[in-house]
């Protein structure tokens, strides 16, 4: 084989491996096109993709604060667990980092309403420096995990939890939490302290607890009961709410406190793929009553529905996840499974108002995002940008495609001089005679 069709081959074997790197990010659904912010300004990306395998990591090239961090177990042949990305506040530098418990942005993996922190379990990750920081741990609970940021970004609400595998009348075993407890941890002493116990069977992380928009109350669900409390526990209020209903998000509140927005499923319509539809209502935090407002339109088709805050316009910014082909619908009974990876294909990012469709703020691919968490303050300042999706190889990748080729070139070297030796090799002296 002569060199040129060596390096064909070689060029070839570099396609095979790292192709299903390369290549357009597209999304299912378009967002609107987005004003330009200003040079510098933190926005949020309109459009998100998969990290590429080798993305920098938090930890050893830390980018600073973050717009959104989302989750998918499907990225990278499906190597994914615990990864998580985060997209850059003020451009699209994909950064990621590790979760040992597998958390799923927006429930397990919180990030704060600047931007500039992630809680998980057990810890606080600054991404400004990449450093970590232990969580005070509640006691009598296996771990300790974040519920709440509040929105000045100084306390965290927090669920010490206990899980385990738990024999159902049929025989079957669900992962259920056995014990709950709810505490409030201050980042800036490092004091912990418990607001109340929680009733285990209810607790669907993503949708436990809200802060008020002043920080000084906060909304949290035990069984059918919720609760309004402030930051040292005192009650100041609580009321009842129907099956299926629950704290609607960490955007649960409205912007000016005299709201408290809730999310309830209804099974519905069996001409629909997927029957399920999610409706949210606003009530008195004082009583349970509905309050009189506009009714936003019924989001169907979904596994869930989460609000995550407010638009300038008033527009309820709610994560939207949509179900794998064919998945057996399930409601707030299934607990933490709710939203699993196994059920889940996207979670894209829109506005709802009354009387209009959906308005796709952030578009993803199918597999890509499965779970995903916006900046609070970001939704706020209603701020979009283009998003940029990576493409091509990632950094480390790209160092090792490196590594690959100089071996490559190594070998195709290597076989073209024996080759030509050998067609240089003089013949046998018989050979010789003969001729």
């Amino acid at each position: 084989m002569g060199l040129g069709k060596l390096s064909i081959a070689a060029a070839l074997t570099l396609t095979v491996v790292f192709g299903p790197l390369v290549g357009p990010v597209r999304a299912t659904d378009r967002a609107a096109v987005p004003a330009v912010p200003e040079l510098g300004q933190e926005s949020m990306p309109d459009r998100l993709g998969a990290p590429l395998w080798g993305t920098d990591s938090v930890r050893e090239r830390p980018s600073g604060r973050a717009s959104v961090i989302f989750t998918s177990e499907l990225w990278w042949w499906g190597e994914a667990n615990g990864a998580v990305a985060a997209v850059g506040a003020t451009g699209d530098e994909y950064r990621v980092f590790w979760d040992d418990d597998l958390g799923r942005a927006g429930e397990q993996v919180l990030l704060s309403p600047d931007g500039s922190r992630v809680a998980l379990t057990d810890q606080v990750i600054d991404l400004g420096d990449g450093q970590s920081r232990r969580l005070p741990r509640l006691p009598g609970v296996a771990t300790t995990g974040p519920a709440a940021w509040s929105p000045q970004g100084d306390r965290l609400a927090v669920l010490g939890t206990t899980r385990a595998n738990v024999v159902q009348p049929d025989g079957a075993e669900e992962y259920r939490v056995t014990r709950a407890v709810l505490g409030l941890v201050n980042l800036t002493s490092g004091s912990l302290s418990t607001i109340a116990d929680v009733e285990p069977g209810s607790v669907v992380d993503g949708f436990t607890v809200a802060f008020a928009p002043d920080g000084r109350r906060l909304a949290y669900q035990s069984g059918s009961t919720i609760v309004v409390a402030d930051g040292e526990g005192t009650e100041h209020s609580r009321f009842t709410v129907p099956a299926e209903t629950r704290l609607a998000g960490k955007g649960a509140w409205t912007p000016d406190g005299r709201g408290l927005s809730l999310v309830t499923q209804r099974r519905c319509c069996a001409d629909e793929a997927y029957p399920s539809r999610w409706r949210l209502h606003v009530v008195d935090p004082a009583t349970g009553a509905d309050l009189p407002a506009p009714a936003i339109p019924e989001q169907t088709s979904l596994t869930a529905l989460r609000l995550m805050g407010w638009s300038p316009q008033g527009e309820a910014v709610v994560a939207r996840y949509h179900p794998e082909p064919e998945e057996k619908v399930v409601g707030f009974e299934a607990g933490i499974d709710l939203t699993d990876p196994v059920r889940v294909s996207r979670v894209d990012v829109a506005a709802l108002r009354p009387g209009a469709k959906p308005h796709v703020l952030i578009a993803t691919p199918v597999d890509d995002v499965q779970a995903l968490d916006v900046a609070g303050n970001l939704i706020a300042s209603g701020t979009i940008r283009r998003g940029q999706p990576p493409t091509g190889l990632g950094p480390n990748t790209k160092v090792l495609t490196g590594v690959v080729a100089l071996a490559l070139l190594a070998t195709t070297t290597l076989v073209v001089v024996v080759v030509g030796r050998s067609r240089r090799r003089p013949a046998p002296q018989g050979m010789k005679d003969r001729l």
